[in-house]
């Protein structure tokens, strides 16, 4: 996965490849001058520190790491349910929101709650950071050798 940078509206993204037009304002891709171009590491990391939340709609992701980097900034977030990841990643109402069915008016009714509460942005933002160390490499590699090991319980998933 790239990040792209739209010069035109300023918008990040990521994707497989480069794509046509920008998918938040339409800026069109040419060869010889783009608007949107790879993006490079500070950019992204300087948008992130400017954010206080971060939206994904995504209508299927595997393991959507780009949440992981959001919530290592300490960054609540909201997507869409998924069939699988999102979930894995965002626990509802605790470091963000998991919206189902693709609910537009849901979506929006948790941007409000979350930009209107400054208080709540912190707490789940403090969350979404503390997330983070579950898929730490440590973690990780601890939940390998108890499946390795034949000492893994169903109960450590969660």
């Amino acid at each position: 996965m790239n990040y792209y940078f739209c010069d035109a509206c300023r918008y990040c993204f990521s994707a497989e490849k480069l794509p046509d037009r920008c998918p938040d304002c339409g800026a069109q891709i040419y060869k010889e001058k783009s608007a949107v171009r790879l993006a490079n590491k500070n950019e992204i990391e300087e948008y992130m520190l400017k954010s206080s939340l971060f939206l994904m709609a995504s209508l299927t992701e595997g393991l959507p790491m780009v949440l992981l980097e959001a919530m290592s900034y300490g960054i609540p977030c909201i997507a869409y349910e998924t069939a699988s990841g999102v979930n894995d990643i965002i626990t509802n109402n605790d470091n963000g929101y998991v919206v189902k069915n693709r609910n537009e008016k849901e979506y929006i009714k948790c941007i409000n709650k979350i930009m209107e509460d400054d208080k709540l942005r912190k707490k789940m933002g403090k969350k979404a950071r503390a997330t983070v160390e579950k898929f730490s490499k440590d973690e990780i590699l601890k939940k390998w050798y108890a499946v390795l090991d034949g000492d893994y319980d169903e109960k450590e998933k969660k």
